[in-house]
């Protein structure tokens, strides 16, 4: 077999990929042997400064500023605090439809950890925190051979040795280097206050953002809008703080004598003149601060404050607080504040930061499922498919919405409206196998249930029929036979069930096939009954009373028989078909109680 043309160009990579005996392992190997596609639109390169495409690139935006009011503002840092708390609350899992790769994904994890020095969950909390603050998170990537049980692959021509360690890179000290078709060829951390720098390989770094521009590298960040508005906020209470330091301490204005009564002049002992308003200006600088002073009429004492002069800042302050609250998805609940917040808002703004943190989520979970356990899949020998791909979950949010979507699927599959495969895939759960079947409720406690039952039943109706036939004196009881007379089941009778479990599986509904089957089962064991009688007794026996008898027992009987299976139908998880063969014993043992009541009954003809 001749061995297939390596890929080296966009033809060669056409042509594998629309072979005619081509397989999906083959274009795979295919694409990951080939070169990557060079996009036609234009990247964006903010900081080139007219050094040229093959520059490094920074953030549009001041990712270091955001980090430093996180750590001074506390607005901002209780809204990211409370964003990171809901993603993580329920915490995450791997899921995965094959259960080896799923193994073997959680023991390529186990050695990471060890060669990292830390946990995953860790790992997860950190970029979780820099995709909420900077809406862009980096993770580093550290490949060694000799460290890792991966093996090395291929991708896009570059042989890549496995995953040994995952670091997390604070995004305020990335930078990134794109060539002229905007792919990013190198990445660097650097540290300006260090003097220290260190670069990456594409392949050693996975970029994770939000709110990502078209043809940029950094994401934006949600609280970009906000920056601006803390500021005029914490302006604003700058200015209050002013105006109540300079008006704590009021301005006590003493005035001295009146128009007609004037200040008076004094002359002391050496001859020197002093006036009234130095004696009272002297007075009151050797007041002590709690106390008193008495003073004539012509004395007057105005303490001055604001007295209304000073502009109310409380709406500004306000108006402000609630931009800023509102565009950090926070409540007055939330932090603490009474007013005008109640119990409906905050759950109104909790709903939208849920729902923000679950887009949080499904991207977060999406770059660590694609770039790290896809990665680690290839290293291990797998072909990736929808079937053995490993992906991170986080569990849901919303509890609440969670319990209500559960609901109305169990609710829709109850009416008969989806599929049990359906209601589980409504739920966020894998179809259940036919080993899974087992072990569910139904078929570990409820049918043995039933069952232990239906003994216990049966039991009790042989005791009893012992116990009658025990009174009733047997001898020639029913004609020329010295015992009563013993029907035996006909195979009619069985069939006869057996014929309403064809009828659901044909279509018709559970509880009619049962009510149709036990009238089969009466007109079969009236005929029965009959022919054993006639042929036991000289008398003639009245045909129509026996026809009667067994219609009325059986309706009887059947309406029992009817709401059981309206029951298991309604209330368990199982195919219609199923009831029908769970309740085939209890469908024989009423027979026998049918049978037990028919042997003590006069079957003579009577006169009316």
């Amino acid at each position: 077999m001749a061995k297939a043309r390596k890929v080296k160009s966009i033809k060669d990579l056409k042509a594998r990929v629309s072979a005619p005996k081509n397989t999906a392992k083959g274009v795979e190997l295919a694409v990951r042997q080939s070169i990557r596609v060079r996009p036609r639109t234009l990247p964006y390169r903010v900081s080139s400064w007219g050094r040229g495409y093959d520059s490094w690139q920074d953030s549009l935006y001041d990712l270091s500023e955001i980090s430093r009011a996180a750590d001074t503002e506390s607005l901002l840092s209780v809204s990211f605090r409370h964003h990171r708390e809901l993603l993580l609350k329920e915490g995450f899992t791997l899921k995965s439809k094959d259960p080896e790769a799923l193994k073997v994904v959680r023991r390529r994890l186990g050695e990471i950890e060890a060669v990292s020095n830390r946990s995953f969950a860790s790992i997860i909390r950190d970029i979780a925190t820099d995709l909420i603050k900077f809406h862009t998170a980096f993770l580093y990537l550290r490949r060694d051979i000799n460290r890792s049980s991966g093996a090395k692959i291929r991708m896009f021509t570059k042989l890549l040795e496995p995953i040994a360690a995952l670091e997390p890179v604070d995004p305020t000290s990335v930078q990134a280097k794109q060539n002229k078709s905007g792919r990013i060829t190198q990445w660097k951390q650097s540290i300006a206050e260090q003097g220290e720098e260190v670069t990456f390989e594409p392949d050693e770094i996975i970029a994770i953002t939000m709110d990502r521009k078209t043809g940029f590298i950094f994401g934006t960040p949600f609280c970009l809008p906000v920056l601006d508005d803390i500021l005029t906020l914490r302006r604003l209470e700058e200015l209050v703080d002013v105006i109540a330091t300079k008006f704590a301490f009021p301005l006590v204005h003493y005035k001295v004598g009146t128009e007609k009564s004037p200040a008076q002049e004094y002359t002391d002992e050496k001859g020197n003149f002093y006036s009234e308003v130095d004696l009272v200006r002297d007075t009151l600088g050797d007041l002590p601060t709690e106390g008193s002073i008495v003073t004539p009429e012509r004395h007057e004492i105005i303490v001055l404050g604001a007295e209304g002069n000073v502009m109310n800042l409380q709406p500004y302050l306000e108006y402000f607080q609630q931009r800023v609250m509102s565009g950090l998805r926070l409540s007055g609940v939330e932090v603490g504040q009474g007013g005008t917040a109640n119990r409906g808002t905050a759950v109104t703004i909790t709903k939208n930061m849920a729902d923000a943190v679950t887009d949080y989520q499904v991207v977060l979970a999406d770059a660590i499922s694609f770039y790290l356990f896809r990665s680690i899949l290839l290293e291990e020998g797998f072909d990736v498919t929808e079937d053995n791909m490993v992906y991170l979950k986080f569990y849901a949010v919303d509890q609440e919405e969670l319990r209500a979507k559960e609901n109305q699927a169990m609710a829709l599959y109850q009416g008969h409206s989806i599929t049990q495969d359906e209601m589980r895939e409504r739920m966020d759960m894998e179809a259940m196998t036919d080993k899974d079947m087992e072990r569910t409720y139904l078929k570990m406690v409820e049918i043995p249930l039933i069952e232990a039952k239906g003994e216990i039943e049966k039991a009790k109706a042989e005791a009893q029929a012992k116990f009658t036939a025990n009174r009733n004196q047997p001898a020639n009881q029913y004609g020329k036979k010295a015992t009563k007379t013993k029907v035996t089941k006909n195979d009619a009778i069985r069939e006869s069930w057996d014929w309403g479990r064809q009828q659901v599986q044909d279509g018709m509904e559970p509880d009619e096939a049962a009510r149709l089957a036990m009238d089969r089962i009466s007109g079969v064991m009236s005929g029965i009954w009959e022919n054993e009688l006639k042929g036991d007794s000289e008398e003639h026996l009245n045909s129509l009373v026996i026809n009667t008898f067994f219609r009325k027992v059986v309706k009887n009987e059947a309406v029992k028989i009817e709401k059981k299976v309206r029951t298991m139908c309604s209330n368990l998880d199982i195919p219609a078909v199923n009831v029908f063969d769970a309740l085939k014993e209890v469908v024989s043992r009423t027979i026998d109680r049918i049978t037990d009541r028919a042997r003590t009954f006069d079957w003579r003809e009577t006169d009316e």
